[in-house]
């Protein structure tokens, strides 16, 4: 029977040059600009953003043989590390809801809970129980929607395909809330985007990784050469054990 989900995450991205930075310095969360559309409707005056910026770290949960599609909108470069090492690290599949759903209302009186919260208006001893609202919060994605990537908009998404786990880190309360209008401006993006950067990185072992996707064959040996010149990282046994996990998103596209 054919599955429909796999025992290891992955991540991809646009270029080689942003795995091998994975590579060299773990994961590093990026702010990614999420849609609260299906849960601010429910909420009357609602001061929540439709739309805002949030430091996270996205993988899908995906086979091999399904994600020719996926790299189609994410890039033909990836890592794939084993879902033991994901649920370690505190990562978890997102809930997809869509605006008609009983969660969706749910979670609106969660939102509100957290904005009172936010304002000094929640008694102290709800302030626990209001600060993981929020963090649930952030593990919600809509059903489908629009996705932009790389300038471009694909409209209606459908993103439960996607099958997200995310990680979301545990400073997020600490970061700026950031509008769709500051998300396009370069500089308020870019000052929001400097105190994300000082998040502690996403870390894992040469051990965790199952897989290194580039996009071509051609592309195979220079990125073994690269692998190899991680010397602070891998030593020569775990580089060898490596290069022998890299595969073309060329050739899973053919063969699986």
């Amino acid at each position: 029977m054919a599955l429909i989900s796999s025992n290891t995450l992955f991540h991809f991205t646009s270029s080689s040059e942003n795995l091998i930075s994975i590579l060299r310095n773990e994961f590093q969360p990026r702010l990614s600009l999420e849609s609260f559309a299906h849960i601010v409707r429910y909420v009357t005056n609602s001061p929540w953003m439709t739309e805002s910026g949030v430091p996270m770290v996205c993988f899908c949960d995906i086979p091999l043989s399904q994600v020719g599609s996926h790299m189609e909108h994410y890039g033909d470069y990836g890592i794939g590390l084993s879902k033991e090492w994901g649920m370690r690290h505190h990562i978890s599949p997102v809930m997809y809801i869509h605006g008609e759903s009983a969660p969706a209302e749910s979670a609106a009186q969660l939102a509100v809970l957290w904005l009172k919260l936010r304002a000094g208006e929640v008694l102290s001893e709800f302030e626990p129980l209001a600060l993981r609202a929020g963090a649930l919060l952030y593990f919600l994605k809509a059903y489908e929607g629009v996705l932009e990537r790389r300038g471009k908009e694909l409209i209606e998404v459908r993103f439960y395909n996607e099958r997200e786990w995310r990680y979301v880190p545990p400073e997020v309360e600490s970061i700026p809330a950031i509008s769709r209008a500051d998300f396009a401006d370069p500089t308020k993006r870019g000052a929001v985007e400097a105190i994300v950067a000082q998040l502690p990185a996403l870390s894992f072992e040469p051990q965790d990784i199952r897989y290194l996707v580039v996009a071509k064959d051609s592309e195979v040996l220079p990125m073994i050469h690269a692998v190899r010149s991680v010397k602070d990282r891998y030593d020569p046994d775990t580089i060898d054990n490596l290069t022998s996990r890299i595969v073309s998103a060329e050739r899973i596209r053919a063969d699986f």
